[in-house]
């Protein structure tokens, strides 16, 4: 039991950290790349990932437009996953 409420505890203080206005395309990109977590935790931890890589997207293709660099980035399927997880 404590180690449940010990969870819901953490799990309820990490949600505030997590940015609310950013729902509706991290639900459109898991909805786009077929990404099912089974698991609160787990997703709270994938969507950590992916709001870091699509606000660094962002700013990216933001300084596109100042000229500051020659390509644009995308979103892919790979934008819940650290590196770690696909350099082998």
């Amino acid at each position: 039991m404590f180690r449940s409420l010990l969870l819901a505890a953490l799990f309820g203080a990490a949600m505030t950290f997590i940015e609310p206005n950013l729902d509706k395309q991290w639900h459109m990109w898991k909805h786009k790349q077929d990404k099912i977590c089974s698991h609160k935790i787990e997703e709270f931890r994938q969507r950590k990932i992916w709001e870091k890589k699509f606000r660094f997207i962002l700013r990216h293709n933001l300084e596109v437009s100042l000229g500051m660099h020659s390509f644009e980035l995308a979103m892919n399927h790979l934008g819940n996953l650290v590196s770690t997880c696909f350099r082998e």
